[in-house]
């Protein structure tokens, strides 16, 4: 789309994480305003700790577009500098999303 991609994949151990081609452009657009009062945030059942700050941690690194991480997008721009993100299993989060993690972010 001519944006440029920035930083989109990062290593951890041996596998690669990445921004999904589609979930990238969507966010470009959110970062371009062109949603407005539109906020982001995330719900993950990473299934250990170490799991949830690999996760975090990605967030800090990928870039929606150069120079702009997720994170700062996220984090920084739509809820001002709150994590909100439902990342975990730990209580009170579960494997269940729907049942802990959405209940959650909708408060």
């Amino acid at each position: 789309n001519g944006r440029g991609e920035g930083d989109i994949g990062v290593m951890s151990g041996r596998s690669k994480i990445s921004l999904h081609k589609g979930s990238l452009i969507a966010l470009q657009s959110h970062h371009d305003s062109k949603y407005p009062n539109m906020r982001v945030c995330f719900a993950s059942s990473a299934d250990t700790p170490q799991a949830e700050r690999i996760g975090r941690a990605a967030l800090k690194l990928l870039e929606v577009v150069p120079g702009t991480t997720v994170w700062d997008l996220v984090v920084g721009r739509d809820w001002k500098g709150e994590d909100i993100n439902q990342i975990g299993r730990q209580p009170p989060l579960s494997s269940n999303k729907s049942a802990t993690h959405f209940p959650i972010l909708r408060e």
